[in-house]
């Protein structure tokens, strides 16, 4: 273990994560077996100057690890209410904590086939993982089914509500104690996206009473804390990087408004927005089809630009900006089984043409081409053949 710390630093690490797991029906013992573990690590990374976070989420393990010298858990003890001497530990030590609400009911929404897309979370999750999400579980296969069926029932669901309603409790006993709270979402699992998943995660530590001002000292200043950099950023005051948002709105007032960004500051540099993340044109129409499948009209349109044209191939014009758009593409939200899948696409430079398939309709299956051009970051022309 120890062997395995400084290796861990050699390549770069900026702190060390433990994976403190138990199993059986003592968990107790279990977590106090290979406490001598855990303890050589947390004591290696220390002497070599680097943080240590914790992956431990019963109270037992959550416990030792504190007494350990954990600096950080990145998950809620889900398995028991805390007590105040384990919120008085918490404190005594300076550890944070990272409550990660949302993410083992994004599994379950996932897998019981129950996710649906918040307005807007579309244009702001990455194309290809929402995608798998969306067309989750196919192919359609008995095992896919079999695990649908598994999760959506009752004892799943009772284990789900109960975890959920003991990390709740548990949050608002840490923030009345005065333990420290980062946020974060541990984004990449299944039905948690990155970027999206944080303003849902940031909502659900409101609606747990956190006040939007805290919610805000768990976004900045306290994550810096988390991983021991907070004498360099996460604050703003002379002689601190220079990592900072401005936005069009105050976020005191709604925390929605930390979606209107008006500039990135990053080391001092100054950035719009629009300048860092650009959609490849596969992206761009991996979007527009996601929101398709998911039936959200806004989320569909936002690939395209305003100007937008919509041709019968080679030459028709049949529309022009995105209100006539809007209006021919209105059956999305009358169609709650209609879906396009994608049997095969091509790229070529700023080109994409896919191959789909038409279900969930009367009549189905219909096939057809889509061609699309895309010009400054949006989709400029769409061209659909006429299929004979």
């Amino acid at each position: 273990v120890r062997m395995q710390v400084h290796d861990q630093q050699t390549a770069g690490a900026d702190f060390v994560k433990i994976w403190y797991i138990v199993q059986g029906t003592d968990t107790e013992k279990a977590a106090r077996s290979t406490l001598p573990l855990v303890q050589a690590a947390i004591d290696e990374a220390h002497k070599l100057h680097m943080r240590v976070a914790l992956h431990a989420t019963q109270r037992i393990s959550a416990q030792l690890a504190v007494e350990a010298g954990a600096d950080f858990l990145v998950h809620s003890v889900d398995d028991e209410v805390v007590s105040r001497e384990f919120i008085q530990l918490l404190r005594k030590k300076k550890t944070v904590l990272c409550p990660t609400l949302l993410v083992g009911l994004n599994y379950m929404k996932v897998f019981g086939k129950n996710y649906v897309f918040a307005p807007g979370e579309l244009d702001i999750t990455h194309p290809d993982i929402a995608a798998t999400i969306i067309d989750y579980p196919l192919p359609d296969t008995a095992a896919g089914n079999r695990l649908i069926g598994r999760v959506n029932s009752e004892r799943a669901r009772q284990f789900q509500a109960l975890d959920d309603s003991i990390m709740q409790v548990n949050l608002q006993l840490l923030v009345k104690g005065g333990v420290t709270i980062a946020s974060g979402t541990d984004a990449g699992n299944i039905g948690t996206q990155h970027v999206s998943s944080f303003f849902a995660e940031l909502a659900a530590m409101h609606n747990q009473g956190m006040d939007n001002w805290q919610v805000l000292q768990a976004s900045t200043i306290n994550g810096a804390k988390a991983v021991g950099r907070d004498t360099v950023w996460g604050s703003i005051s002379k002689g601190k990087t220079a990592n900072m948002l401005l936005l069009d709105a105050n976020p005191v007032d709604s925390l929605a408004n930390l979606r209107r960004i008006s500039r990135v500051i990053s080391k001092g540099v100054v950035l719009r927005p629009d300048s860092l993340v650009l959609y490849t044109p596969a992206e761009l129409a991996q979007q527009q089809l996601n929101a398709y499948n998911a039936h959200d009209l806004e989320g569909f349109l936002a690939p395209y630009a305003d100007d937008v044209e919509i041709y019968t191939f080679p030459d028709k014009l049949d529309a022009k900006g995105k209100d006539k758009m809007r209006e021919m593409y209105s059956f999305l939200k009358k169609s709650p089984t209609l879906y396009c899948k994608l049997l095969n696409r091509v790229v070529q430079g700023n080109f994409v043409i896919d191959h789909e398939e038409i279900l969930g309709v009367p009549g189905a299956p219909f096939y057809g081409i889509a061609i699309y051009v895309i010009r400054d970051g949006k989709i400029s022309k769409v061209y659909f053949p006429e299929v004979k």
